[in-house]
């Protein structure tokens, strides 16, 4: 603004001047008197606005009087002058692109989410009732909307105390949404809803901020649609759509979905679920908004962005998809301007069609064949990692998991509890390991024996036919490709005689069994040979980051079975 100030000098002789600029600079004139005038700005009206307009900005910013009420005034004060340019050129030039900043950015930026697991609400809502706890779903939910409408509301909870305190200093834009983690039920969501109103958030003074549930394993998946159905029906809950306008946003776990149930599990349980909350939002006259958590490694759900959008079930994107970007991607993709500007262009792109041209339902054999080979991969991949107490220590001393849970880097701490088992273990740290012994089990374990069982001619069907199979075939592809059981293998000597290393040869037959499949799917005789840019690519990539810079070409070869995956076979 200033920038501007100093270089918008027309003089009000060459230019129409509204007469709403002209009363906007009379109101302005009386009501801060303070505002220095710049040096012979009398006849430059613009000059003179965008001088105010700075006063306003950094009252705005000191919290001082004059301050803007929200980048609304803003966006009118700078129409004001845009109006009266008197030149397209003018107008469609530096003003325009500080309006586009305005309108995309407000005062802030970006919102701030706030996240929560649902076990620290469950107990910060145990005051609500004595036994809470311990009460069945339909006394939680009564009680939580008995303790929410309190005439005295006590102490508020810290968390939302903080809350309440940024929304009163810098305005409900600084905040986005309530995150709840591992939701299970209706009341983890209608605890975040009591303690914000306890807290004085959702009365007049303070707008209530949208609760986010995430749903994460495979059962609270399968389950979303009756805990939303039962939110859409709660009076508490109901009030709070109607302060959002009946918009409803629901988060989507990629992460601990796949390491709850397996790959193919998670993402026919991801696709399953959306269309369903869809059909209960519909009926419920909700709109409905989906956030996908995904990561960047295939086991938290990564893969190329354009394809994984037009994945999803038809209907379901409607112009409205959030996605995150976690941190071990975004160097790739964002690093220079030319990678973010093709990020974007990816991801509005595949929006757009998948708003405009959603394609049909898929067919009836398509989906008994998806849950059969879900229910088929998980009941594989849960016997092993969660069944097979060997697994524990092949997990321990076969993947440098104990270095990675010391190591200060994450968001959050690496296991949800002091064990170090496959069930306390975030997401995270889980599939960190497994890529760095280069063994990627999450991302495949399963997904052989559930697809070889299955009937090829109607798999190259829904290859050739639905997008969401095409993208789950294509993106185990990626995963395959970047597997190396000759490296995993080496692994093993850190095992010594423990019992673990029995678990090797069905991992390995596992292995060798959905390359197999994935390539008669494909009728090819190669991984990625239906992307040769990837496999040009990540055949460059893969010598460099097989061999060790002692080990050279003297390494041995990779075992057999892994042969048609790139690989060196060093350690």
């Amino acid at each position: 603004m200033e920038e501007l100030a100093s270089e918008y000098s027309q003089d009000e002789g060459h230019l129409v001047v509204s007469s709403a600029l002209q009363a906007s600079l009379a109101a302005d004139t009386a009501a801060m008197p303070d505002v220095p005038s710049r040096e012979s700005n009398e006849h430059e009206p613009f000059r003179r606005k965008l001088s105010f307009i700075v006063a306003r900005l950094t009252a705005t910013a000191r919290g001082l009087g004059h301050a803007y009420d929200s980048p609304a005034e803003l966006d009118a004060d700078l129409e004001l002058i845009r109006g009266s340019t008197s030149s397209r050129r003018v107008a469609d030039g530096r003003l325009a692109r500080l309006l586009s900043q305005v309108r995309s950015f407000g005062f802030h930026l970006v919102a701030l989410d706030v996240r929560l697991s649902a076990q620290d609400l469950r107990e910060a809502a145990a005051d609500a009732s004595p036994d809470f706890a311990q009460a069945v779903e339909a006394d939680r939910c009564a009680a939580l909307a008995r303790w929410a409408q309190a005439p005295d509301p006590g102490e508020p909870h810290p968390v939302f105390e903080a809350l309440a305190t940024a929304l009163r200093v810098h305005g409900p834009k600084a905040i986005g949404s309530l995150i709840i983690s591992m939701t299970e039920r209706p009341s983890d969501v209608l605890a975040a809803v009591a303690l914000m109103r306890r807290a004085g958030i959702g009365d007049d003074a303070l707008p209530t901020r949208p609760v986010v549930p995430l749903f994460e394993t495979i059962d609270d998946l399968q389950r979303a649609e009756a805990t939303m159905d039962a939110l859409y029906g709660d009076p508490l809950y109901t009030e709070q759509l109607d302060a959002c306008e009946r918009e409803q946003e629901i988060m989507l776990g990629y992460s601990d979905s796949a390491k709850d149930g397996g790959f193919l599990s998670s993402q026919w349980g991801l696709y399953a679920a959306q269309e369903r909350l869809l059909g209960a939002a519909d009926a419920q006259g909700v709109s409905v908004r989906f956030f996908h958590g995904r990561g960047g490694s295939t086991s938290r759900g990564g893969a190329r962005t354009h394809r994984a959008i037009l994945a999803q079930p038809a209907g379901s994107v409607r112009g409205r998809i959030r996605i995150t970007e976690q941190g071990e991607v975004i160097s790739q993709r964002y690093s220079h301007p030319e990678l973010a500007a093709r990020a974007l262009e990816q991801t509005v792109s595949a929006a757009m069609i998948a708003t405009v041209a959603p394609g049909e339902p898929a067919p009836e054999r398509y989906r008994s064949e998806a849950g059969r080979f879900a229910a088929r991969s998980r009941e594989v991949y849960r016997a092993l990692i969660y069944d097979d107490e060997r697994f524990a220590e092949l997990l321990n001393l076969a993947s440098p998991i104990d270095a990675l849970t010391q190591l200060n880097i994450g968001s959050r701490p690496s296991a949800r509890n002091t064990s170090n088992m496959a069930e306390s273990l975030r997401a995270i740290p889980w599939v960190f390991a497994w890529m760095q012994n280069r063994l990627l089990l999450p991302a495949w374990y399963g997904a052989g024996t559930a697809l070889a069982e299955g009937d090829r001619a109607l798999q190259r069907e829904m290859v050739a036919r639905w997008p969401f199979f095409a993208m789950l075939c294509s993106t185990l592809e990626m995963s395959l490709f970047k597997t190396d059981p000759g490296v995993a293998e080496r692994y093993l000597s850190l095992l010594g005689d423990s019992p673990a290393r029995g678990l090797w040869e069905p991992i390995r037959a596992e292995h060798a069994r959905v390359v197999d499949t994935v390539l008669e799917i494909a009728d090819s005789d190669r991984l990625l040979a239906r992307s040769p840019a990837l496999l040009s690519r990540w055949s460059h990539r893969n010598p460099w980051t097989d061999r060790s810079p002692t080990c050279r070409s003297s390494c041995s070869p990779a075992p057999e079975a892994a042969i048609r995956a790139p690989s060196s076979g060093c350690s």
